[in-house]
């Protein structure tokens, strides 16, 4: 079972030639044999490898790496990363699953020696395009760790340098919690085949990842006039819009109801509202406390040691500690930076899903503000939820199995709904046949005509001196003809043509110019065909063997297209 990259460095520092492999679970193992697989294959050469934060990506690619040395590819490895806590962090698991290979840091004032077998390499230190730095090194593989970032000049510069990009002839493979860039760049531009994929809620149901627990604060804090970079808020027209005093209080007093008692990390907008968050917190009489990326590292390390400790339960950062920051003891996000980032809300829940000695669950807390014109990324959404559901401290799996059951409910109901109507449309076409309204002749004419045993009848309205009807029959010579009755008397006939689609295309423009008051009622979307049917017709329908309930279901058009149908042969043509 993979161990957290914590005790994963301290291992490798106190007894380097005691550690053993990693044993790879089950998803692990049928990544890598993925990837070995398009490799092999030779179709695709840049592979983009998905799991959760939290299931072990680097412990992943250490045994790809692994398994393409006992292959007998001995050249080095090249390994990016955009900070140091993960280069660290890979250093050290690269190493406990690979002990006999010499694994370097090329990393500021750290320079890997030409012998490494392995790179851990800084993007930051290799990102200027007149670096020199590893300039002998020949990879035959480039990891890139957090590949969301890939897409970015830096990330594009030093991939092309070591034949990994377009047309090079070294693999890459990317690893990645969140396989869509914040700023919506195309990850396809760099990568051409996800070779494997596990989603969160996977991750949690088959037990890898603690269940999630939210909670939502709506808040009357307006965004309105907060404008958007790069697909997301502008960091600081956003600091200023949120970093209020109620808006905050509202918050920790939600926190305190629901997880005063928990390890806390605060996701904020900026340098300032993460310091004054982390006042109001110890105002509430909290140990809390924020970081930067301003503070020296000594400091920085000090105050994250505390919160590790426990010393401190609350810390607050931003972005600071969304990539790279492994505590599994954190049991409780609040997630204070609103966001349209699918990509950077994944990123700040997955601090808290790890799992942990007595850690039954991880509670995030969701703040939601009035934000109309742009749509907020929440906690719900990243599951397939309603992004505007309030879960209540519901666990995620809960309401994704609550909606699913609702959709199965939902799915036997039109089921049955279909199959009544499929019966109760038997029964009409056998006490009245045919009334078909969906031909191919029928769909594309204006008015409701109705097919019968000797060709279509309408009915055109009322009038002073009794209803307007019109038959098109099929006359001499196979000659379809146009008929005309006001009450029972027949007022025209006159001759059409022999195909049925013209004919009564004509049949209505004679009609209109005859009858112009008729459009109306005898249009197909005439909405009094809406309306419930009339009792007179619920009389003749119970006459002609429908009962009292079916009758009443009925709408006054389809009531009328029915005994329209029935009482055709009734007039003399």
């Amino acid at each position: 079972m993979t161990i957290g990259a914590k005790e994963a460095v301290e291992q490798c520092s106190n007894n380097q030639s005691s550690i053993t492999r990693p044993v790879l679970r089950p998803y692990q193992l049928e990544a890598v044999e993925a990837v070995e697989r398009v490799l092999s294959e030779k179709r695709h050469r840049r592979l983009l490898l998905t799991l959760p934060t939290g299931t072990g990506k680097t412990v992943a690619f250490a045994e790809v790496i692994r398994r393409r040395r006992a292959a007998g590819d001995l050249r080095p490895v090249l390994i990016l990363a955009h900070r140091v806590e993960l280069i660290d962090q890979a250093a050290a698991k690269v190493r406990w699953a690979n002990p006999d290979l010499e694994v370097a840091v090329e990393c500021g004032s750290r320079t890997a020696p030409e012998s490494a077998d392995v790179v851990v390499a800084s993007v930051q230190t290799l990102q200027s395009p007149h670096c020199k730095r590893l300039s002998s090194l020949k990879p035959g593989l480039v990891i890139v760790d957090e590949a969301h970032h890939s897409t970015a000049t830096s990330y594009r510069r030093i991939l092309g340098r070591f034949g990994a990009l377009d047309g090079g002839i070294v693999p890459l493979l990317g690893c990645t919690a969140t396989p869509y860039r914040f700023d919506r760049a195309d990850l396809g531009d760099i990568f051409d085949a996800e070779v494997y994929r596990m989603g969160l809620q996977e991750a949690i149901e088959q037990g890898w990842l603690c269940p999630i627990r939210c909670y939502r604060v709506v808040t009357e804090t307006s965004l309105a006039g907060v404008h958007t970079r790069a697909g997301d808020f502008a960091t600081g027209e956003l600091g200023r819009a949120v970093n209020v005093a109620a808006r905050t209080d509202l918050v920790i007093e939600k926190w305190r109801e629901v997880a005063g008692d928990r390890r806390t990390l605060v996701f904020c907008v900026d340098v300032r509202h993460a310091w004054d968050v982390a006042e109001a917190f110890r105002a509430g009489g909290f140990t809390a406390e924020a970081v930067d990326g301003a503070m020296k590292a000594a400091s920085r390390a000090a105050v994250i040691s505390r919160f590790r400790s426990g010393e401190t339960q609350v810390l607050t950062n931003c972005d600071l500690l969304g990539e790279g920051f492994d505590l599994p003891e954190v049991s409780a996000v609040v997630m204070m930076r609103p966001t349209r980032s699918k990509g950077l809300l994944t990123q700040q829940i997955g601090r808290g899903t790890r799992l942990a000695e007595g850690k039954q669950d991880v509670i995030l807390i969701d703040v939601v503000d009035n934000c109309v014109r742009h749509e907020l990324a929440t906690v719900p959404s990243l599951f397939g939820l309603p992004s505007g559901i309030d879960l209540g401290g519901q666990t995620v799996t809960k309401a994704l199995a609550d909606q699913e059951k609702r959709k199965e409910e939902e799915r036997r109901r039109r089921v049955q709904v279909a199959f009544a109507a499929a019966q109760a449309e038997l029964r009409l076409h056998q006490l009245f046949g045919s009334t078909d309204l969906a031909s191919d002749i029928l769909k594309n004419t204006t008015m409701a005509w109705v097919p019968y045993t000797r060709g279509y009848t309408l009915d055109c309205g009322p009038s002073d001196d009794g209803w307007l009807k019109a038959r098109v029959v099929r006359g001499k010579r196979d000659m379809l003809c146009l008929l005309l009755f006001q009450g029972k008397e027949k007022i025209l006939y006159e001759p059409l043509c022999r195909v049925e689609r013209q004919a009564l295309a004509h049949a209505e423009s004679v009609i209109l110019r005859r009858w112009p008051g008729s459009s109306g009622y005898a249009s197909r979307g005439a909405s009094w065909r809406r309306e419930p049917a009339t009792p007179g017709q619920k009389q003749h329908l119970r006459q002609a063997g429908l009962t009292a309930e079916e009758a009443d279901k009925l709408t006054r058009g389809r009531a009328s297209t029915l005994l329209a149908r029935r009482f055709a042969d009734g007039v003399r043509e």
